[in-house]
């Protein structure tokens, strides 16, 4: 019924013609011809004949060509037949005829609805379907600010109504006067009964309801019998359920679940009245009775009398051994507590806690025997014993107290006595206990007080206590729930049910409780108790309805196998028998599943052995054993079983037991057997019914090898799969959807689109092509439609339909819409408990949040859900869950690293050649699963050759010695000194903390080297929408030559005195953002710097980088890539020379490029690879400098030696290649080159690495390579 009230959507919604009692009287009334026609037409209406609804209509008008309610009638299904005019031209008729007529209101909320409110009505319907029950009824009543509307938007209206808090008794009302205004139109009153059947109280009335309705002439039974047959399947037990039983079956007489629903029923009775009728019974319910007033003589003899037929009964055994321990023979009731923990299983719960109990009296008892005779430390001793099983029991502390007292320790008695009280407020033990201490230390005042106290609370009977404290009891139990504290909680509410056992809802918190804790049937068990007390007609009602709750959200099949083993034999037919041995094989195989994943494997075979003697001979018995193998894990031994039959039985041909056997083998996904099996399959041989499984797994098979090969990256292959179901007319949905997804992962978005919106174009309701195009639109950055597309989804998915709800929940956490994808998880969570693939999404959308550690507490419990499902691993060789946890922990990614790399640049010896050796070791661990610590150091040793020490070399004060003056003044200096090789070495240093959102690092430069210094630098990570950006700021020294990566000494110190320069640092600011398109990427950088180094000239720069990046290739293991990139460097000092003064390195004035880069880069089963050239094209200029530009004096000196201006256009172009291979999951070996050529400049790099990931890595080899870079690098 909510399916035709509720449609999502583009549904029209339709409104009934205005009551016939209503207040506003009509201007035309109908009369008695056009009454009945009226009548007919709503009743067709109804029903969805809108044809025979207008030829009814049509005659009515005429007769009364302006009768309103006709008019309005006739407009309404105009706007369902998509005649809007045709609609508004009735509604402009009305309005002119009967502006006030409730008809015309009637039509007109119809057309606003349909049209200018559609969009509103849309989202009060999505509101409602996710369970927004306040929110969806705001808009309902801001739709319809006059009042409710009538007919359909009527009772959607109150379905709304009756939904929001404290809603439910007006609609219910509304929904009676909608009902008794059109008569004949039941909708209204179909709903009510709906509603009324959702909830308990008054379930029994609203099945009647359904009942009346279908006893109708004119009853539309298709619409009410499974109404009828929901309220049927909730009854809790109730007598006055018969008769509506019977009626159904009345006209249902083949639905074989009501019929064993009401052969139950029946059976429950007779077996009550024998129950009840048994002496046996009868001598153990007085028993109980007489152990709950406190007459232990009395339940003694009874319960023993009872014992001698009922020996096995734990409960009479465990009540016995009550009033035992009441007696104070804690042994006996010790004895009695085992028997009854082996025969009541069910509660063993309980029997363990009154056997640890009855362990903690007797401990008790031998204290105070130990106490009276005067052995004190004994019984200090015994009752410490009891106490560390159960610390805080106050009697237990009274009497430690007690012997204190006996000790005279008074501080230590008044101690004990108050914390018992502080425990048990009215504790006899202890409050007798401060009497005795108050008196002897003649403490009168505070002796008067608690004297006064006792008066007042002593006089109670047991039975008030009893319940007082069960009330409190359960109230703890509750605080203890609200904080996570399940065992001190249940321990309470087993002891609130035994001091209470009539209050339903006490067991009822109990019950719910065992069900949290995934003991369900624990809990039905409780209930079931509940309903054997002696209970006045009151207190069994509300026993009945609390049981109906719990029963209404626990496990169906187990109340299914309840059911069936009540029927008495008698009434057990072949196929009940049948059922009875299902069930009884899926129960004893799920018993297996769970000591299998338990690692019970002797447990497990045994548990498959009794189902496998359960099933006999039947294949079809059989086949439910194997399944449970196979889900289970255990392909092998599942298969074997059909496979052994198949070979018994080969005499003749068995084509249902070969279809089971292809069933589990596409189960196991044994893909070239089951190709195998079905080939050898005849389907000529076969019946239709045969037929159509045989092709259905034929074709089943191509899509699961077909969706493997995509996802292997072997797109030809998956497409030649599907050929065959492609080339069928029309084409298999199934295999188009799954070209979709091949067009999809090759980035073939207009093709995977255009395939979505054609199987939405065929099937409106196809919420999987609808997902589809959502995940298109999303790629192809249509947010607004892709959003569109998705709430559209969301609002037409079925509440039923996990998996399509599943994949919305996927989409929105995609599309970072993640309070909405958490909401709707949540939901299935609750509605679906045991699917995994639900709780591994929470975890997924988890770890988009970057909530790391609460992810991987979601894939904990995944994976434990798949473990007792039996869930198969996917192609990858891991279960969903395994996947999951595998991707979090490679973010744990703890390793050491090591290389050997080797830089060199031509140049002038001793000046402008520069060759370093690094030797890089890195290690970084991970902190949880948030980022990573991580530390380097590097030995470099950095060589530039032979400088010759004359005047021709333009390094440090060198050129000083072709100066006239200088060597006039200075008569011993030579012309030449010969040569001195220029070389320094040092260790590097780096430590560091990166995460998703920042790298940080501190480090030095080779210490060792003639100038070190301390960098570092800090880069946050973010995005904006789709644009991704980082901002770095740093401190980083500049490689390009030995002066300005570690500084020089100058030469000839006997000449020119003792002095250093270089060593040049930038320090830089830099801001880079990027974006992805569809088909393309852009992105942009800007960045400030500031130069400085000893003795050197000050510098600053200004640079820019802006390009596009054109993915040409892109497969899951190989990508192939272009772009082109524009640069702009800017210094405001030229400090390309190696005086002193200078740095030493590459500053033009200006410098602007054109960069066309291509990379390749991928992956093979151990290798990984990565090739990039580029060409590029660049104009720069310079201008001239100073020889010493820091050393005014020097400079004159020198007589103004200047370095001229420069510039032009330069073409270079560069190569880097780089490998690595994977040993092992643990061990990596790879290595770098780099070449690089342009006017000047002629670099070339090599590096050899190797590294050790401490967790063995999983998954395909990482791409691209990934080498250990030396610390100057970055």
């Amino acid at each position: 019924m909510t399916c035709l009230l509720m449609a999502a959507g583009g549904g029209h919604v339709r409104a009934a013609p205005a009551p016939a009692n209503s207040t506003a009287k009509p201007a035309v009334a109908a009369n008695r011809d056009v009454s009945n026609l009226l009548s007919s037409a709503m009743l067709w209406h109804s029903r969805h004949r809108n044809d025979l609804a207008r030829a009814a209509l049509e005659k009515a008008l005429l007769v009364q060509p302006e009768q309103p309610d006709v008019l309005s009638l006739l407009g309404q299904i105009d706007i369902e037949e998509n005649k809007p005019a045709a609609a508004n031209k009735a509604l402009q008729t009305l309005r002119a005829r009967y502006p006030n007529a409730p008809a015309t209101k009637a039509l007109a909320d119809v057309i606003r609805i349909n049209t200018v409110d559609k969009s509103r009505i849309a989202r009060a319907r999505l509101l409602q379907r996710s369970g927004q029950a306040d929110a969806a009824f705001a808009e309902y009543k801001a739709l319809f600010p006059d009042g409710p509307p009538t007919g359909d938007l009527g009772v959607e209206y109150y379905r709304a109504q009756a939904n929001a808090t404290n809603g439910w008794p007006a609609a219910q009302q509304g929904l009676a006067n909608l009902s008794k205004a059109s008569p004949e139109d039941s909708r209204a009153s179909a709903s009510l009964a709906e509603l009324m059947i959702d909830r308990p109280s008054s379930r029994l009335a609203g099945t009647r309801m359904v009942a009346d309705l279908a006893a109708r002439p004119n009853a539309d039974l298709n619409a009410l019998l499974p109404l009828w047959q929901k309220g049927l399947s909730k009854a809790d037990g109730n007598l006055a359920w018969l008769p509506l039983y019977q009626r159904y079956l009345a006209l249902a007489p083949n639905d074989a679940d009501i019929r064993a629903a009401y052969d139950k029923l029946n059976a429950q009775q007779a077996a009550r009245t024998r129950m009840l009728n048994d002496p046996a019974y009868k001598s153990r319910q007085a028993g109980i009775k007489a152990l709950d007033q406190g007459r232990l003589n009395d339940a003694e003899k009874s319960l023993d009398a009872a014992r001698v037929k009922r020996p096995n009964d734990g409960e009479l055994l465990g009540s016995l051994g009550l009033v035992k321990m009441r007696q104070g023979d804690h042994k006996g009731a010790q004895e009695l507590f085992a028997q009854a923990l082996r025969k009541d299983p069910d509660n063993a719960g309980k029997w363990r806690s009154l056997l640890k109990t009855s362990q903690f009296w007797g401990a008790m008892s031998q204290a105070r025997d130990a106490r009276d005779a005067g052995r004190l430390d004994e019984a200090d001793r015994l009752v410490r014993g009891a106490l560390a099983s159960d610390p805080n029991n106050p009697d237990g502390l009274a009497l430690l107290g007690d012997i204190a007292l006996d000790d005279k320790r008074d501080k230590d008695a008044e101690r004990l006595f108050q914390q018992a009280l502080k425990i048990e407020s009215d504790n006899d033990t202890a409050l007798r206990g401060m009497i005795t201490l108050y008196s002897r230390q003649q403490r009168r005042t505070e002796l008067a007080n608690l004297l006064g106290d006792l008066r007042r609370r002593f006089p109670q009977d047991r039975a008030r206590f009893d319940k007082a404290e069960a009330a409190a009891l359960s109230d703890d139990a509750d605080r203890a729930i609200a904080e996570g504290h399940n065992g001190p909680a249940l321990a309470a509410l087993e002891r609130a049910v035994a001091l209470d056992p009539g209050n339903a809802w006490t067991r009822y918190s109990l019950a719910s409780l065992y069900r949290k804790l995934r003991l369900p049937q624990i809990g039905r068990e409780v209930m079931a108790e509940g309903m054997r007390q002696p209970l006045e007609a009151d207190d069994r009602a509300q026993m009945l309805y609390a049981q109906a709750i719990y029963l209404n959200v626990i496990d169906d099949e187990a109340g299914a196998r309840e059911s069936l083993a009540q029927i008495p034999a008698a009434n057990v037919t072949p196929s009940i028998k049948r059922m009875q041995t299902t069930l009884a094989i899926r129960d004893t195989a799920r018993l297996a599943r769970e000591a299998h994943a338990a690692g019970n494997d002797a447990g497990s075979e045994r548990r498959y052995g009794d189902a496998l003697a359960m099933a006999g001979d039947d294949p079809e018995l059989i086949g439910e054993v194997a399944r449970a193998r196979v889900s289970a894990g255990q392909p092998d031994q599942g298969l074997a079983l059909m496979r052994d039959w198949l070979a018994a039985h080969a005499d003749k041909p068995q084509p249902d037991a070969q279809l089971r056997y292809a069933e589990l083998l596409n189960t196991a996904e044994r893909d070239d057997e089951l190709g195998t099996f079905l080939t050898s399959m005849d389907p000529s041989a076969l019946g239709a019914d045969q037929r159509d499984e045989w092709q259905d797994l034929q074709d089943r098979l191509a899509l699961r090898q077909a969706d493997r090969a995509r996802a292997l990256g072997d797109f030809d292959m998956a497409q030649q799969k599907l050929e065959p179901l492609l080339s069928r007319q029309p084409p298999d949905k199934r295999a188009l959807s799954t070209l979709g997804d091949i067009y999809f992962d090759e980035r073939r978005f207009d093709d995977a689109r255009k395939i979505a919106e054609d199987q939405i174009r065929q099937d409106p309701t196809n919420q999987d092509a609808r997902l589809s195009l959502v995940r298109v639109l999303y790629e192809q950055q249509d947010d607004e439609a892709a959003s569109r597309e998705l709430d559209r989804a969301l609002a037409e998915a079925s509440p039923d339909d996990v998996w399509t709800q599943l994949a919305a929940v996927r989409r929105l956490s995609a599309m970072e819409r993640y309070d909405e994808a958490i909401a709707l998880n949540d939901r299935l969570r609750a509605q679906f408990p045991d699917t995994s693939a639900v709780t591994v999404q929470r975890g997924r959308i988890a770890q988009s949040q970057r909530h790391y550690n609460e992810a991987k507490g979601w894939y904990d419990q995944a994976r434990k859900e798949e473990i007792v499902q039996g869930a198969l691993p996917g192609y990858d060789g891991m279960t969903s869950a395994e996947s999951a946890i595998d991707s979090l922990a490679s973010r744990r990614n703890s390793y050491v690293a090591a290389g050997y790399e080797i830089d060199q640049k031509k140049g002038d010896g001793g000046i402008s050649m520069f060759n370093a050796r690094a030797v890089p070791l890195y290690g970084q661990y991970a902190v949880g699963y948030d980022g990573h610590v991580f530390a380097q150091t590097d030995y470099v040793s950095a060589d530039s050759g032979d400088l010759p020490l004359n005047g021709t070399s333009e390094f440090g004060t060198l050129p000083f010695l072709n100066v006239p003056s200088f060597r006039a003044a200075n008569p011993g200096v030579q012309s030449d000194y010969g040569t001195k090789r220029q070389k320094a070495h040092g260790q590097a240093l780096m430590l560091g903390y990166e995460n998703d959102w920042i790298r940080a690092d501190i480090g030095h430069t080779p210490v060792g080297f003639p100038i070190s210094y301390v960098t570092g630098g800090v880069r946050l990570f973010g995005n904006l929408g789709r644009y991704n950006y980082w901002v770095d700021t740093s401190r980083r020294p500049m490689t390009g030559s030995m002066v300005s990566y570690a500084g020089e000494y100058l030469p000839l110190p006997e000449v020119f005195g003792d002095g250093k320069w270089g060593g040049v640092r930038r320090d830089a600011i830099t801001f880079h953002a990027s974006r992805d398109f569809t088909k393309w990427g852009i992105f942009g950088e800007a960045s400030v710097a500031r130069l400085t180094g000893e003795n050197v000239l000050n510098n600053s720069e200004v640079s820019a980088r802006a390009g596009v990046d054109l993915p040409l290739i892109y497969k899951r293991d190989m990508r192939l890539n272009t772009g082109l990139t524009l640069f702009f460097d800017s210094f405001a000092q030229n400090e390309r020379y190696y005086t002193y003064g200078h740095g030493g390195y590459y500053s033009p004035q200006t410098y602007v490029s054109l960069t066309l880069p291509i990379e390749w880069y991928g992956r093979t089963q151990r290798w990984s690879y990565y090739l990039r050239g580029s060409v590029s094209f660049s104009q720069s200029q310079e201008k001239a400098m100073p020889y010493f530009p820091t050393n005014g004096a020097l400079q004159a000196a020198s007589g103004d030696l200047t370095y001229g201006s420069g510039g032009g256009f330069g073409v270079g172009f560069s190569v880097t290649g780089r490998a690595e291979y994977w040993v092992n999951r643990h061990w990596v070996i790879g290595g770098q080159v780099q070449f690089e050529r342009s006017d000047y400049y002629a670099p070339n790099r090599f590096l050899v690495y190797m590294r050790y990931h401490f967790d063995a890595r999983r998954g395909d080899v990482p791409m691209p390579p990934s080498p250990v870079r030396p610390i100057w690098s970055y």
